[in-house]
């Protein structure tokens, strides 16, 4: 009984601790939107620090940078897939949530949290099992 009391005030102290830190917050506006220009593949250098992909919105001065980390969403409609780096394309419109706040290089440069990409039609059909 009292092993489970102590492992219980552990995983409540863990997620207190962490869990709220880590999760996306979903109210949270985004913090920049418009269609992608142009896709930069990483440096070996960057790619050592996680970024698969550099993105360049028009007319913003600002260079989004995807990580490993980055949360990339396909929107279709009212239904959200997950996504890949792969699944970003120039013209795509998207929406960015930064991971943090741009730094002071020019253009800034500034990791991206989360991206939404917006696609129109309809979502892709599961894939049909032959029974």
């Amino acid at each position: 009984m009292r092993g489970m009391i102590v492992a219980s005030l552990f995983g409540f102290l863990l997620v207190v601790a962490v869990g709220r830190a880590q999760a996306p917050d979903r109210t949270r506006k985004f913090d920049s939107e418009g269609t992608i220009a142009k896709i930069v593949t990483p440096t070996d250098a960057e790619k050592k620090d996680g970024i698969v992909a550099t993105l360049v919105l028009k007319d913003k001065d600002l260079t989004i940078q995807i990580t490993k980390e980055t949360e990339l969403q396909i929107a279709k409609g009212k239904l959200v897939e997950k996504g890949t780096a792969d699944d970003l394309k120039k013209d795509d419109r998207v929406s960015v949530w930064f991971a943090g706040k741009p730094d002071k290089s020019d253009p800034p440069k500034v990791k991206a949290e989360r991206v939404m990409i917006f696609r129109s039609g309809q979502p892709d059909p599961p894939p049909r099992s032959d029974r």
